[in-house]
């Protein structure tokens, strides 16, 4: 009995394993039952039952045939259960001892078919005026669940949606909602593949109920459901159970082509893959879990490697995907929207434009596009290898996690598989979920073309005292950017004075906007650089930000920097950048503690600077620290005098600060020599192999008595070293002596 007779907060909408009534299906059923009539010994979960309402020409009368693969006893194949007249609707139940019940609708009549053991026998009964739409399910269909089974009895009477159960043979009429109006209809009641009792009503007119998902559009797994049964697949052999958790606008089919056609399409936009095992058609959501991790050791050997990977070259890949649809926005007329990587580093340089036949709205055509570009850069490697026949349980769109030899994790969907010779040959795609979860923010329709120059509007100038990031950068300086205010901005000139900005001492043209921001929530401070940080930052930024794959993280992609309260930057670099507005974005998967910057506490408000080729490194001269720099930013056809000076101090500019060294040890001998060793830090090239900056000039080891030495390797040996005293080594720079000290080690 359902809790209480109430129905759950919010709607939870899943799919079914076994075929469920479509409106229109009056005079048929489906129903997942036990081996055969009044034998439930092998549970009630073994196969699928059919009931249909035939004519009989020689008698006149409608029977109620029941059929199922195997017959529905030892010798039978289907049955007569009972005939009637004017049979107009049946559904179909078994109860725990696979007695049928069969609701059913004689002209205005509702009728029940039932086992009643208070006979015992079969009967037929009849139920109060008004009853409409009967629709009936066993509600619990597991071993364990046996005992605490019923059959749940549903329908709509009076404008409210009822139920009764076999407990109280059915008998008592349970108000589930009120409300559901005159003319609503209940299509199908059945238990969803998350196991819980789901119904489907049409015509539902409380459309502000919790508790409901109200939709006008039908759910993706009708549509490609009746696209599989208009092409002659028996409703048995077709599972969308997985796609109801999308709903379709509207979905052109006067094309020509058969139902693949189709369903390609639908693909193109939803990203589902058709699976045909066991005489059934399957269609299966990407992103799903991992049906079974498989180590190397199970893959069969080959003359070259067990495990081929072929990795895409980036210059092959997309740097821009159109997606046209049906926009519902702007009277159904197409539109266009488009996903681009923007960055100045990636050499990608193809374009694919794509038309499907959907109706929806500009958010969903831009999440479509985002998705397919980002298809492109996180699924970018195949593999193929071999397994033996003791996986031939594995079929295409399972996805699973593949170790290598060498103890690396390999998630992958599979693509195709071969059986040859008793082993099975499979060829897979990397499956990156991430992909499926980006959304993005779409544009009802371009804007027309501007026939006179834009405002030029101020420019935004960001000024990094950071790390250097390239080689070339090896000098005493800063990065800089800038992006302007308004649409008509087609770069600046960046100016720099060391007197307040009575003369400029320094310029600079810039022409490629940077992705300059600000940030939305706090960033906490850390205990350390913790990997991966849990927390998430929320950025609102000009130009679109793109989330990458693990690997794409662990090459340093996604570098951004953030600026403090106190005028310092931390460096971070973010995994998926998840869109909420045109110029919103959640940023996780951080990495924080880049470059030897400390993960501390940042407000909101603070700017935020996306670090691409877009910034451009300045030098400045060696006599200026100590000094305060001015700066700012003059649009190019802005009056300089409209522009304000900015400034900063350079105190100690992050550009030729060394950085600490790690794992201080400090060991004495018998006669009072200590020995203190240490590894230190290359600041470039952190990315590929470390290394010394050019103005590296060696260690300084601290004695807290005095006493110092000035060394160029990772080790010092100091003799009669007096008992109690403590020890510190910092790397030195020419330009800015020596960094920051370790911690303070005992000798």
């Amino acid at each position: 009995m359902i809790p209480n007779n109430e129905l759950s907060s919010s709607a939870v909408v899943g799919g079914f394993s076994f075929p469920v009534k479509q409106p229109g299906d009056f005079l048929v059923d489906w129903e997942l039952a036990g081996i055969y009539l009044n034998d439930p010994s092998q549970g009630l979960h073994v196969k699928l039952w059919r009931l249909d309402a035939v004519p009989n020409n020689d008698s006149g009368l409608i029977d109620l045939v029941l059929s199922a693969p195997g017959g529905v006893s030892e010798s039978e194949g289907s049955r007569t259960i009972f005939s009637a007249i004017n049979v107009t609707e049946v559904a179909l139940a078994f109860d725990q001892n696979m007695n049928p019940f069969v609701a059913y609708h004689q002209g205005e009549d509702a009728r029940l078919y039932w086992y009643d053991p208070t006979i015992p026998g079969m009967t037929h009964t009849t139920m109060p005026a008004g009853v409409r739409s009967m629709r009936c399910t066993l509600d619990d269909k597991r071993d364990v669940g046996s005992d605490g089974s019923d059959i749940v009895l549903s329908y709509v009477r009076a404008g409210k949606l009822c139920a009764r159960y076999q407990r109280e043979r059915y008998t008592v009429e349970h108000v589930m909602r009120a409300g559901v109006g005159a003319n609503a209809v209940l299509v199908s009641l059945a238990m969803n593949v998350g196991s819980r009792l789901q119904w489907r009503l049409r015509r539902y007119e409380l459309v502000d109920d919790p508790g409901a998902l109200v939709s006008s559009a039908p759910f993706l797994g009708d549509v490609v459901f009746d696209l599989y049964n208009r092409s002659g697949l028996a409703e048995d052999q077709i599972d969308v159970s997985r796609l109801f958790g999308a709903t379709v606008e509207g979905f052109k089919v006067a094309t020509e082509g058969g139902a693949d056609v189709m369903v390609q399409s639908l693909q193109s936009a939803f990203f589902f893959d058709p699976s045909e095992s066991d005489k059934m058609l399957r269609a299966v959501v990407r992103g799903g879990s991992p049906k079974m991790d498989i180590g190397s050791d199970a893959l069969v050997a080959r003359d070259e490697d067990a495990l081929t990977i072929d990795r895409a070259q980036e210059a092959e890949l997309l740097r821009k995907v159109n997606v046209t649809m049906i926009d519902s926005s702007i009277d159904y007329t197409t539109n266009k929207q488009t996903a681009e990587r923007r960055s100045n580093k990636i050499k990608a340089k193809a374009e694919s434009s794509i038309e499907i036949p959907l109706t929806a709205s500009p958010d969903f055509h831009a999440t479509v596009a985002m998705r397919r570009l980002n298809i492109a850069w996180g699924e970018m490697e195949t593999y193929e290898f071999e397994l033996p026949i003791a996986y031939s349980a594995l079929v295409p769109t399972d996805v699973i996690v593949l170790t290598d030899k060498n103890g690396k994790a390999h998630r992958m969907r599979i693509m195709e598989i071969e059986e040859d010779g008793g082993t099975l040959i499979v060829k897979a795609s990397k499956d990156a979920p991430w992909v499926y979860d980006a959304n993005a923010v779409g544009v009802k329709a371009d804007p027309p073309a501007p026939t006179t120059p834009g405002l030029v509007g101020d420019t935004v100038v960001a000024v990094l005292d950071i790390p250097v990031l390239r080689d070339q950068d090896d000098e005493l300086g800063y990065y800089v950017g800038a992006r302007g205010t308004a649409r008509g901005w087609r770069g600046a000139e960046i100016q720099m004075s060391t007197d307040g900005g009575v003369s400029v001492g320094q310029s600079l043209q810039m022409d490629v906007p940077a992705v300059i921001g600000v940030t939305a929530t706090d960033l906490l401070q850390e205990v350390g650089a913790e990997y991966l940080s849990q927390q998430r930052i929320i950025v609102v930024v000009p130009e679109p930000l793109e989330s990458i794959d693990y690997e794409q993280l662990l090459r340093y992609g996604n570098k951004a920097a953030i600026r403090r309260v106190d005028g310092s930057w931390e460096v971070l670099q973010f995994q998926i950048a998840t869109q909420l507005s045109e110029t919103t974005f959640e940023l996780s998967g951080l990495v924080r503690g880049r470059y030897a910057a400390a993960p501390l506490a940042v407000a909101a408000g603070a700017m935020f600077v996306l670090i691409d080729d877009s910034l451009v490194f300045v030098q400045v001269q060696q006599w200026m620290t100590g000094t305060t720099i001015s700066y700012r930013g003059v649009s190019y056809g802005q009056d300089s005098d409209e522009a304000d000076w900015s400034s900063f101090a350079v105190d100690e500019p992050q550009s030729q600060r060394e950085w600490p060294v790690h794992y201080v040890r400090a060991v004495r001998n018998s006669s009072n020599a200590v020995t203190v060793s240490w590894i230190g830090r290359g600041r470039l090239g952190v990315e590929t192999a470390p290394r010394q900056s050019k103005y590296f000039a060696g260690y300084r080891v601290s004695y807290s008595d005095g006493f110092t030495a000035d060394v160029t390797n990772e080790t010092h040996t100091r003799a009669s070293t007096p008992s109690g005293v403590t020890v510190t080594v910092a790397a030195i720079n020419t330009i800015t002596g020596p960094g920051p000290a370790s911690e303070v080690i005992p000798t």
